[in-house]
């Protein structure tokens, strides 16, 4: 076990809340994309029924669950280089947030503007060093998690 690793990352309770702000704020802001996706869709296409509406949110939330969950919990378990499909779950949220400021109408779009700025502070909390720290902390954890619990009580100390 190196000590680099201490000497490189702080850790401590904002290396662990800006893990889960990460996770909180792709679920919002997935949901919020979604949903707003949705009812553009509505908008634009008379077919689309209060049925079809409800399908297709229940469709899409399946879908983010599975692309924001899944990789977290692999995150946790000790695979950092699952932060990559947390990263491409933000580029796909900034695209349809474009595609429905787009399709919109004119009254709308500011909530959708708005509504742009929570997956760019994601992007922002994942560029940090904190949320660096947090993926390292969870691969030594996995790794070794004897020689790594005793040299953070040694630092600690």
């Amino acid at each position: 076990m190196k000590d680099s690793i201490f000497d490189r990352y702080k850790f401590g309770i904002g290396t662990f809340a800006t893990g889960i702000a990460v996770i909180m704020l792709l679920i919002i802001s997935g949901s919020a994309a979604l949903s707003l996706l949705g009812l553009s869709i509505k908008q634009n296409f008379s077919q689309f029924s209060d049925d079809n509406y409800l399908t297709f949110l229940t469709a899409a939330a399946t879908f983010l669950a599975v692309i924001t969950i899944i990789p977290n919990i692999m995150i946790t378990r000790g695979k950092p280089k699952a932060a990559k499909v947390n990263q491409y779950n933000i580029w796909l949220q900034l695209l349809i947030y474009l595609v429905v400021i787009v399709t919109f109408e004119h009254t709308h779009k500011w909530l959708t503007v708005c509504l742009i700025s929570l997956p760019v502070l994601t992007n922002s909390l994942m560029k940090s060093n904190k949320y660096a720290a947090c993926l390292v902390y969870f691969e030594e954890m996995h790794k070794n998690p004897e020689a790594f619990r005793k040299q953070l009580l040694k630092k600690l100390k």
